[in-house]
């Protein structure tokens, strides 16, 4: 179950085109400790805010809903350092994690 999560998010991030500029991934990783609010803030973009957003809704909403603090954890910092990966990638910057 948690592949197929990580496989959404991932493809959700490589979808959308790439942000303003180049950005941290550590840095937009860590902003989502502080959830979509860190991440939109992290990124300067309110499309990724919302995204997340609603996303952690879907996350609290759902049958897990006892795990869903821990669920919107993984997925705002999952999703905080992708978006920026992907973005960089696709800007055509070469990052620490490309070997």
């Amino acid at each position: 179950m948690i592949h197929d999560g990580a496989t959404v998010v991932e493809r959700a991030c490589k979808s959308l085109g790439p942000l303003d500029g180049r950005k941290n991934i550590i840095f937009c990783a860590a902003c989502g400790v502080f959830g979509a609010i860190g991440v939109g803030l992290a990124l300067g973009s309110w499309k990724d805010f919302f995204i997340l957003f609603f996303a952690n809704l879907v996350a609290l909403a759902g049958p897990q809903a006892i795990a869903a603090p821990l669920t919107v954890f993984g997925v705002s910092v999952a999703y905080g350092g992708m978006r920026a990966y992907y973005s960089n990638k696709q800007l055509g910057y070469r990052t620490i994690f490309d070997g």
